[in-house]
């Protein structure tokens, strides 16, 4: 969060950030962490909402934070957790920064991933020259620089054939679908069957509780329309994790109820975490969050 805390703070705006219940800072490799697994079982989306707002009533004690507006910034699932949090009216948010926005409901957003929707969003920019969501022969087995790094460092050198799995002639989001399905299934069995080792060990580290409780919330979709606070949606094209399809749903039905309370930021090659890691490579804030932060800048005016 070093990037975000020096953004913010030189724009004269004070960043919290929290560990979730269970978690503490760590030394390893890759998520440097130290969870225990029996407080971690604690951490559900509404009881994560409760401690925000447990959090926000702590920090409006602070004398110089009294009068300071709440900007819940959320990110991928957290853009359910800030909606919650500003929809329940526990304490005052002043607005919404939704970052990867969330716009159905997990179980749904889980299916499409599994889709093969996802793998064609992850792999367009490889193998797709006419942007028509499929991957002929021809455009698969190009000599050119990226398409042979996407075939070699991304797909391990797997043949075309291999992906044709419903032998049509061309790649297709039923092909990664087919790829996907076992995967899936045995997803869908362990969170039945409260199997949390395999969830942990395969999928996220999350419990089955955790995906149950979040199964049966209600969805952004029919939450934000409720909320009256501006909301500011930054959303990349090229997000595998949440379709920028649903960003165009949630913009039509908030004009389509003549509200004007909602902005959308929509950025070109852009991916679920507006390509954070380009400022870990090279530097150089992406547009996406660079927007962000002006975004948060103009507010204080």
């Amino acid at each position: 969060m070093d990037l975000f805390a020096e953004q913010f703070n030189k724009r004269g705006i004070a960043l919290f950030t929290y560990n979730r219940r269970g978690v503490d800072l760590g030394e390893d490799a890759p998520y440097f962490d130290k969870i225990d697994r029996e407080k971690y079982k604690k951490y559900l989306p509404v009881t994560e909402a409760i401690d925000i707002e447990t959090v926000i009533k702590k920090l409006k004690k602070n004398k110089q934070l009294k009068k300071a507006p709440i900007i819940l910034y959320g990110i991928s699932e957290g853009t359910m957790i800030a909606s919650i949090v500003a929809d329940r009216q526990k304490v005052n948010i002043n607005g919404l920064f939704l970052q990867g926005y969330a716009h159905d409901n997990l179980s749904d957003i889980i299916k499409w991933q599994f889709s093969g929707a996802s793998s064609i969003v992850n792999l367009k920019s490889f193998f797709d020259k006419n942007n028509d969501n499929i991957f002929t022969r021809e455009e698969y087995t190009d000599t050119s620089k990226i398409a042979t790094y996407g075939r070699q460092q991304i797909l391990r050198n797997a043949r075309f054939d291999d992906l044709d799995l419903d032998k049509d002639g061309v790649i297709s989001q039923k092909d990664f679908g087919l790829l996907n399905h076992t995967t899936y299934e045995k997803l869908l069995s362990a969170i039945t069957n409260n199997d949390d080792e395999y969830i942990w060990n395969n999928y996220f580290r999350v419990t089955s509780a955790w995906l149950k409780e979040h199964f049966a919330l209600e969805t952004n979709k029919t939450r934000l329309p409720r909320l009256n606070i501006p909301i500011y949606i930054f959303h990349g094209d090229s997000d595998a994790n949440t379709p920028v399809e649903k960003v165009y749903e949630i913009k039509n039905e908030f004009e389509r109820l003549h509200k004007e309370n909602l902005h959308v930021f929509i950025f070109k090659g852009h991916n679920h975490d507006l390509n954070y890691m380009n400022y870990i490579y090279y530097k150089q804030i992406p547009e996406g969050l660079q927007k962000i932060f002006d975004t948060a800048e103009t507010l204080k005016k």
